[in-house]
């Protein structure tokens, strides 16, 4: 069996990916059609607990060999949405321009907010 081509992480815990902080996403939603497109894209997927950049909101972390993790955030919106999973199905090439200004800069320390 050979290995993944890359897995993606989703928050599901704290405040990421429940309606207490964006009570009009449907976070189930999400998280199926983000699954569907790692599948498609040679991936596979899973939901977390928090993985701690709660400022971020609907965090989701691809993790690729060879590559640094992408820790994407503020994924609020179906523009967004779609976007993440069309760069998944497409097995996760480099990042796209239009996902960039999503990405979580992890060398700044973040205040916990969930």
């Amino acid at each position: 069996m050979t290995s993944p081509a890359f897995r993606v992480q989703m928050c599901d815990a704290c405040c990421c990916g429940t309606t207490e902080k964006h009570p009009n996403i449907d976070h189930q939603r999400q998280r199926d059609e983000i699954a569907a497109a790692a599948t498609a894209g040679g991936g596979t997927s899973r939901v977390v607990d928090c993985l701690g950049e709660c400022h971020a909101s609907n965090v989701v972390v691809v993790l690729q060999p060879e590559r640094e993790a992408e820790w994407l955030g503020w994924i609020v919106d179906d523009t967004i949405l779609s976007d993440v999973c069309d760069w998944l199905r497409d097995g996760a090439p480099t990042l796209p321009e239009q996902i960039a200004p999503h990405r979580i800069d992890r060398t700044q320390p973040v205040e916990q907010t969930g």
